[in-house]
């Protein structure tokens, strides 16, 4: 058995949308890999390797982004993406990740940053900087690592350039948080101690303090330079002058005297802790141990401008920065502003309080901004704004404009948070989750069956992206259905212009002309005519609205409720997973829809009888079996089962006894699954996305005992280009057969990426 325990919830996007699904989210914490009760891997292991899906880089307009801080070191431009789990490094005009693969994990310490996993960085702070002359030669930079809840640290050497050997080399390590949520550790080394969703970190240059921000346990903590951990402010603190009730601290910033300024996002203030020794003027005597103090906001929440910053209103102030004069730059994202708080007084220096986009190129002042997290400033006076809620990273000019106004303008995104590379080879393209993916494909002349490489057209559900993208072998990746990363329910524009919202299944027809969309939260299935590009409703009433009615009738006035997946049998009879309802249905060549299986009542019952009558529990996947298209196979997923209807209606189950768990080696009908959500049949096997269990199993049409294909149980990216049985998969949704080749395609949904699993890896990668 494995371990058991569950993955602490984020806030990103498609996460809070799985939840709406009445998903479960495994464990984030490093661990082991469980190999127990696995079965002997096969005499030709499958290899496995990322076909499509990577952190785009590029042109920094060009890059989708959901920035939710952002700082700035020389030429150097950080930009903490949590969304996309990676650290960006903006370098003139190019964008790439800096830390991070995509992958939503916790993983890669001792190894090159960018290789690395990183869950959840919501804040990154520039550390250490060594030079040879004007050369650097060396730099740190720190991760809060909120979902992992860990703080990393990202080390640069450079060789000196009259060095007569030499490359620069980059490895990323945790320095604070066991990966556990908690709280414990004060006293002994960080590495050891436990954190709860650091928001926030900074380095002191001064005593080579980090600080961080220690959220969700009410304290700002700090790290000594010989790895020592303790509660700062908050809690535990060392003297009860410092022992005080912060509210969900966030933000830091440290400037040149030492100073820590704390953005107390709960309770709206901005506090600063002032170390001491010193004579403090406005307290009158010596400070011996430090105090904290208030230096912006009443404690209500507001917005009060042109007054003395300690009379100001805030709402949830977040990131801070501080220019080369000591002034402080506030992310204000509750009230949709910057704020800078200089000779004591406080003003606003962008955005006009109203959360939306716009004022690009005019007056800083008179711009929109929606939720800004994050504010750093240049060198040379200009500021970044992480504007979060509108997916872009803005500049305000240090100069004024012709009408004596500071400008604002966008540096980096493109407007949504995960949608970009459209025009690129697939493996360099950027998807958001993945659900499902479909392919016509035909072998190629010459090549061996030993390796099967094929060619043809793939198509996928970019789940988070709201799109169907879709590319030929050698080709570049381009949207067929869908506004990019925009969710809607417009039902009948044609091409890109028709919204989708979380599509989450495809199937095409034997023909090769039709493909169907599983337009999830829309309730709908699309119908994608490939011939002319034009989109319409194939199944759900027009106005979407969920609902179980409309057996006998068409099917466009029918209701469903969130139907997640859709398969076609050889007759073009099509079959939805109509999750919700906990049924399966089918629109015959008529246009008339009926129940083929279950009875609408959440459950397991019904097995060795009519299939209609039976129950199921959130039914996430259906498949049609290619050798006898009338059988069905039901992705039971709450029940951990593979069900399958024979063509006299019949329902049993293949796979799975139901425990959420996982065994292997077994009768498949002994084995544990845990939540599995798609399936995909061949003439000799049946493969299952077994989610929880970040696995793609394999089960023996003909001895019916089950194996693991891909997948060592743990989340992650670990393995890509080897052996599948021993790589890891995160969340895996969706799978493919290619023909009987034995080759597959894996919607690896939080990898955000579609990876090959195969016996050879020759053809797998779309790009060098």
């Amino acid at each position: 058995m494995r371990d058991r325990s569950s993955r602490p919830g984020s806030g990103r996007s498609r996460l809070l949308c799985l939840l709406g699904l009445a998903l479960t989210i495994p464990s984030l914490v490093a661990i082991a890999p469980v190999r127990a009760a696995a079965a002997e891997p096969t005499a030709q292991r499958p290899e496995i390797a990322t076909f499509a899906g990577q952190p785009v880089a590029d042109q920094p307009l060009k890059v989708a982004q959901q920035p939710f801080a952002v700082a700035s070191s020389g030429r150097y431009t950080y930009i903490a993406d949590p969304v996309n789990h990676v650290v960006r490094l903006l370098l003139d005009q190019t964008e790439f990740a800096f830390a991070g693969n995509g992958g939503f994990s916790v993983e890669g310490d001792g190894g090159d940053p960018k290789q690395a996993q990183v869950a959840g960085a919501y804040a990154v702070a520039p550390g250490r900087v060594s030079r040879v002359g004007l050369q650097v030669t060396g730099f740190e930079v720190y991760v809060a690592d909120t979902f992992g809840h860990k703080i990393r640290r990202v080390t640069v050497e450079i060789p000196p350039v009259d060095s007569q050997a030499g490359t620069p080399t980059a490895s990323i390590t945790t320095i604070a948080g066991t990966g556990a949520f908690g709280f414990s550790g004060d006293g002994g080394p960080a590495a050891t101690a436990t954190l709860n969703s650091p928001y926030g970190v900074a380095w002191d240059a001064l005593s080579g303090t980090v600080y961080v921000a220690d959220t969700l346990n009410n304290r700002i903590r700090a790290i000594a330079p010989d790895g020592t951990i303790s509660t700062l402010i908050g809690p535990g603190a060392a003297r009860t002058a410092l022992q005080i009730g912060l509210s969900q601290p966030r933000g830091l910033a440290v400037d040149a005297s030492g100073r820590l300024w704390i953005a107390d996002t709960g309770n709206n203030l901005i506090r600063r802790y002032n170390p001491g020794p010193f004579f403090d003027a406005a307290h009158g005597y010596s400070q011996a141990g430090g105090f904290v103090e208030r230096v912006a906001g009443d404690g209500n929440a507001g917005y009060l401008d042109g007054v003395p910053a300690a009379q100001a209103r805030l709402r949830q102030p977040t990131g801070m920065a501080l220019d080369g004069q000591g002034n402080l730059y506030i992310a204000d994202t509750g009230n949709n502003v910057i704020r800078e708080i200089k000779g004591g007084n406080i003003t606003t220096v962008a955005g006009n309080g109203t959360a939306a986009y716009g004022g690009e190129d005019g007056p800083a002042t008179q711009a929109s901004l929606s939720s800004p997290f994050g504010v750093a400033v240049r060198d040379d006076g200009d500021i970044l704004i992480a504007d979060t809620g509108n997916s872009y990273l803005r500049l305000v000019d240090a100069v004024t404009d012709a009408d004596g106004s500071h400008h604002i303008h966008r540096l980096a995104g493109n407007g949504t948070p995960s949608f970009a590379g459209d025009l690129h080879a697939p493996a360099d393209v950027q998807l958001a989750g993945p659900s499902a993916i479909v392919t016509r494909t035909s072998a190629i002349p010459g090549i061996s069956p030993n390796a099967p490489q094929t060619a043809g057209v793939r198509y996928i559900a970019d789940t988070f992206n709201h799109a169907i993208r879709w590319f030929t072998t050698g080709g570049t990746v381009q949207t067929l259905a869908g506004a990019g990363g925009v969710p809607g329910g417009q039902s009948t524009d044609t091409n890109r212009a028709s919204h989708l919202s979380y599509p989450m299944g495809v199937a095409l027809d034997a023909s090769g002309s039709k493909l169907y969309v599983a337009d999830t939260f829309n309730n709908q299935i699309r119908l994608v005519d490939l011939r002319t590009n034009a989109v319409s409703i194939f199944a759900g009433n027009r106005d979407g609205q969920s609902g179980s009615g409309g057996d006998g009738g068409p099917a466009t006035s029918a209701q469903l409720s969130f139907p997640t997946g859709v398969a076609v049998d050889p007759a073009g009879d099509v079959f939805i997973a109509d999750a919700y309802n906990a049924r399966i249905r089918k629109v015959d060549l008529r246009g008339t829809i009926t129940t083929v299986a279950g009875s609408g009542v959440l459950g397991y019952t019904g097995d060795g009888g009519d299939a209609r009558k039976a129950e199921l529990y959130f039914p996430y996947g259906v498949a049609v079996d290619p050798s006898q298209p009338s059988a069905l196979y039901i992705t039971d997923s709450f029940n951990h089962r593979v069900r399958r209807v024979d063509p006299n209606g019949t329902i049993s189950t293949v796979a799975g006894d139901g425990t959420p768990d996982f065994s292997d080696g077994v009768a498949a009908t002994s084995a544990h699954l845990d939540r599995p959500w798609s399936t995909a049949v061949d003439a000799g096997s049946l493969y299952v996305a077994d989610f929880l269990n970040n696995r793609v199993r394999r089960v023996d049409r003909s001895s019916q005992v089950i194996s693991t294909t891909a997948g060592i149980g743990t989340p992650g990216l670990q393995g890509d280009l080897g052996k599948a049985d021993q790589a890891e998969v995160d969340g895996p949704h969706g799978v493919e057969a290619i023909g009987n080749t034995g080759a597959l395609l894996v919607a690896d949904a939080f990898n955000d990426r579609v990876r090959w699993v195969g016996l050879t890896q020759t053809g797998t990668r779309a790009s060098p």
